[in-house]
């Protein structure tokens, strides 16, 4: 994917750390506490932070994209954007906090529910928490798509029934294989013209399509109305 950020921006907008300083109104935090990062920080004023959907504000700054981030020794952030984590949650951990919100947000908009097969196409970072959450929310048969080996194996131990390898094998022939009829939720997760295509292939009639991938501002993919 791509994101408009101009050099030479300092990256990284999931991280966690300690607080070494705070300016003199803070009030919730102080030094020495454990704490990870919302990346977003929203105006709060615009018409979509008005009604409630601030994650399409209109004046974000974005951590780590259009002001420095956490790829840094140090890294200045708004007090409002700090949660305390307690001494049980590692850094690591912590810092997993902005994608795994990511995933949850977009798997209430999948509306993934039990007996549902579910197709996740990517085995990156985010294709595998997906795959967890599908799990979770009862999902009864989950496929993966990923081209990479490791990736697959890892797939399967989180909990993946089938994963399948894009480029060795022809995903369709396979399905028919294992007698796979409907996909009631396809999740694409690469963010490539060709996987968003696949999603939209795949997916049984009026089964629901993820695009959480993100593509390149360009990308653009062909629709046929009839089709949805």
């Amino acid at each position: 994917g791509a994101a408009k950020t101009v050099p030479p921006i300092i990256l990284g907008h999931e991280f966690s750390g300690i607080i070494s300083e705070t300016g003199k109104d803070a009030k919730s935090v102080k030094v020495g506490d454990r704490v990870c990062v919302d990346p977003n920080d929203m105006c709060g004023k615009c018409y979509y932070c008005r009604i409630g959907r601030k994650h399409f504000c209109e004046n974000m700054i974005g951590i780590g994209t259009t002001i420095n981030g956490g790829f840094a020794q140090y890294c200045k952030v708004s007090e409002k954007q700090v949660y305390k984590i307690s001494d049980g949650i590692s850094f690591e951990e912590a810092a997993m906090g902005e994608p795994v919100s990511c995933c949850l947000h977009g798997m209430d908009l999948a509306g993934v529910k039990a007996g549902d097969t579910v197709m996740i196409i990517g085995g990156g970072a985010i294709g595998q928490i997906m795959l967890q959450l599908a799990k979770i929310s009862g999902a009864s048969t989950i496929i993966l798509i990923e081209p990479v080996k490791w990736k697959r194996e890892l797939g399967y131990k989180l909990g993946a029934d089938i994963a399948i390898d894009p480029i060795g094998e022809n995903v369709e022939d396979k399905l028919r294989e294992l007698e796979i009829e409907h996909i009631d939720v396809a999740i694409e997760c690469v963010g490539l013209k060709n996987t968003m295509e696949d999603a939209i292939k795949y997916v049984s009639r009026g089964g629901t399509v993820m695009m959480f991938g993100l593509t390149d501002p360009e990308c653009t993919i062909p629709l046929k109305p009839f089709d949805i």
